[in-house]
């Protein structure tokens, strides 16, 4: 592929990203898209064969994009630590209006499912959740969690961390801003299952104000 052609693709790419996490699917336009570009909506057609097709590639290039970095978030000198740190990343990141717009779009366009599908996508959540999981399992060995099983608090967890801002979005719309920090969202959903050594070990590092 010429690298002209490579770089408008690149281009529609990103703009479509932009485009599909900022707006309802109905209202995005190819011809704008390829404008924006500077590529022809024929070679947008040529490639991802519809509208449908270039939305599917432009969030799931969106949504890898987020993982990536949410996996790189998971930093500190103890598992809870980086546990914390994962969570909040995760909170703020389901928070923000592009990724709700990206999940509105999800929930409302019919092909939702295509693109739960997709190979690099499924690979990539499915690592995201064992990554979360051990993460999990490891806080339980550090003592941090009540004398419950690990899986079972981290999936409660997890349906609570990541439901509240999408719930939000569905009720209220994705440009509504959230009523409730990321930060305070982890921690509503996290201090029911810590241990006494837990509450300790969070209030030291998150100390209240």
């Amino acid at each position: 592929m010429p690298d002209r052609k490579a770089a408008s693709l690149k281009a529609v790419l990103d703009i479509a990203r932009a485009e599909f996490s900022s707006k309802p699917f109905d209202q995005v336009s190819i011809g704008q898209i390829a404008t924006a570009a500077h590529c022809s909506i024929s070679t947008i057609y040529d490639v991802y064969e519809n509208k449908h097709g270039l939305y599917v590639a432009a969030t799931e290039a969106h949504v890898l994009g987020i993982w990536q970095k949410l996996a790189a978030s998971a930093t500190g000198d103890s598992a809870f630590e980086q546990f914390i740190n994962l969570m909040e990343a995760r909170a703020e990141t389901f928070s923000q209006h592009n990724f709700r717009g990206a999940f509105r779009n999800l929930v409302t366009e019919i092909g939702g499912s295509d693109l739960i599908s997709a190979p690099k996508l499924r690979k990539s959540i499915i690592e995201q959740y064992e990554q979360f999981m051990d993460l999990v399992a490891r806080c339980a060995a550090e003592g941090v969690f009540r004398d419950l099983p690990a899986r079972v608090m981290g999936e409660v967890i997890l349906a609570h961390l990541d439901w509240r801002p999408l719930y939000h979005s569905l009720c209220f719309g994705s440009d509504a801003p959230l009523n409730i920090p990321p930060r305070e969202i982890v921690r509503r959903g996290l201090l029911s299952f810590l241990s006494d050594k837990g509450l300790k070990a969070y209030e030291r590092l998150r100390p209240n104000p």
